[in-house]
């Protein structure tokens, strides 16, 4: 198989201030020793960065890969790296999350080493730059450092340069997983005749620059450089096996809460109907009692669906294909509908529809 980048994603935790509930929701879709070790932190925007990077790589292999959320289960290397464990898949699915400042990134790729590191640049508290400069130097070689401190460029424009360099250096200890084990002095990267970019552009992305291992070119590592803000640079490391292959060069997608929600209740419903099948398999309860919480499940999520949920969504549709109507509940088969979100357009081939009466038992219908 060809290797291939299956996903850059970026999510703004800045830009996500939940409420205590939603908090909660949010921090019940990941495993329970992480949902442990996030609690731990004193920080509540620290643990929303190290929350966010679990829940992406969950959606990660629900999105794209078509897994069950609550099937899905990492464990970590003795680097402390992220690794699936379950489920299991034909072919070799590397991926990496970095976060920093008010973002969380993940890259994941197929037949390839990846990393990804993310920065804010900004000084250290109570550092100057110089301060911030020597205690550092070491870790890079004489000819990057002459490029980070050029002369040419303003004191943040190096600092700029400083925290693109380091991202580099991180991206590829962290594609190859060997942390401090690797001496961050030994990897040397040359950058292209590219345009610089000292000023935190967006739109530009890098992609030419070199890696030198003990003086010696490394030509199946590639590298892609770019910025989600002004103030936040990221590089991702992958090595591609096949001569002369290019990866297509595209932007970090922007995910947001609302996808992640989404994606993982949407699987709530299926893996209690699996659970309580095995437990009914097992002769631990009857399929009576299955039923009855069925129905409880089925009362509770209306009963959510009608009072806590404040998103909403409109769509036009582009042609009934089928529908139908049984037992008060009406069945719908729509060919190319387009949905209009909060602030996103979706276009889909087909989607089914199922709607029923949001009246509770016994509750009188409002006539007016």
């Amino acid at each position: 198989m060809s290797t291939r980048v299956t996903a850059r994603w970026a999510f703004n935790v800045n830009e996500w201030n939940p409420s205590d509930e939603q908090y909660q929701q949010v921090l019940s879709f990941v495993q329970p020793e992480e949902k442990s070790r996030i609690n731990r932190f004193h920080s509540i925007e620290d643990a929303k960065l190290a929350l966010i990077g679990r829940c992406l790589m969950r959606l990660l292999f629900c999105k794209i890969y078509k897994s069950k959320w609550k099937s899905i289960q990492f464990s970590r290397t003795k680097e402390n790296k992220p690794i699936l464990v379950k489920p299991d898949f034909d072919h070799v699915i590397n991926f990496n999350i970095s976060h920093h400042g008010d973002w969380v990134v993940l890259v994941a790729g197929e037949s390839s080493l990846i990393g990804v590191d993310l920065m804010k640049v900004e000084l250290p508290f109570n550092q100057t730059i110089d301060e911030f400069f020597e205690i550092l130097k070491e870790q890079f070689s004489d000819y990057e450092w002459n490029v980070i401190t050029n002369p040419n460029h303003t004191r943040f424009q190096q600092l700029h340069q400083f925290y693109q360099y380091w991202c580099l250096k991180e991206s590829y200890v962290k594609a190859v997983g060997l942390g401090l084990n690797l001496d961050l002095k030994s990897i040397e990267f040359h950058l292209s005749n590219e345009t610089p970019n000292l000023s935190g552009n967006t739109q530009l992305t890098k992609s030419k620059t070199q890696l030198f291992i003990e003086n010696e070119l490394q030509p199946e590592w590639k590298f892609e450089e770019t910025y989600l803000d002004e103030l936040h640079c990221v590089s991702i490391a992958y090595n591609v096996m096949e001569e002369g292959k290019d990866i297509k060069l595209q932007n970090f997608e922007k995910i947001h809460i609302e996808e992640i929600i989404k994606f993982a209740e949407k699987f709530i419903g299926i893996a209690l109907t699996d659970s309580l099948d095995e437990l009914i398999q097992k002769e631990k309860i009857t399929p009576q009692l299955a039923m009855k919480v069925l129905v409880q499940f089925d009362k509770s999520i209306t009963e959510a669906l009608d009072t806590k949920v404040r998103n909403k969504a409109t769509f036009k549709a582009g042609h009934l294909h089928t529908y139908r109507f049984c037992d008060e509940v009406w069945t719908f088969i729509i060919k190319n509908p387009n949905f209009k979100l909060e602030s996103d357009q979706v276009l889909v081939d087909k989607i089914k529809i199922v709607a029923c009466n949001s009246k509770k038992p016994g509750e009188a219908e409002n006539k007016s």
